[in-house]
């Protein structure tokens, strides 16, 4: 009988150890479970502040055409009113001596 108690006992006590060593893979599986989650929530967000730079960059790329066919837009309606009026000056230059004439 006593050693059947002892025998109770090593089986006790192995039970206690595999239940711990059970519990301590369990947490290890869920601070690693943890650990992915905080990595895929650091891509995912790597990813949208990425997405969004691009977007931003694209805009001011857009702003940026935009202002600069503007400006080419001015420039020419200036050269074709300088041109108008060069032209309109020589018509009246032209029929001036005409007159003279």
């Amino acid at each position: 009988a006593a050693r059947s108690q002892a025998e109770e006992e090593d089986i006790m006590r192995i039970e206690a150890e595999e239940i711990e060593v059970a519990r301590l893979q369990a947490e290890e599986e869920e601070r690693l479970n943890t650990e992915a989650e905080e990595i895929e929530a650091a891509r995912l967000q790597a990813e949208e502040e990425e997405r969004l730079r691009i977007e931003a960059e694209e805009k001011e790329a857009a702003r940026a055409q935009t202002e600069e066919d503007d400006r080419r837009r001015i420039e020419a309606e200036q050269e074709a009113a300088r041109s108008q009026a060069e032209q309109e000056d020589i018509m009246r230059i032209e029929a001036e001596e005409i007159e003279v004439a």
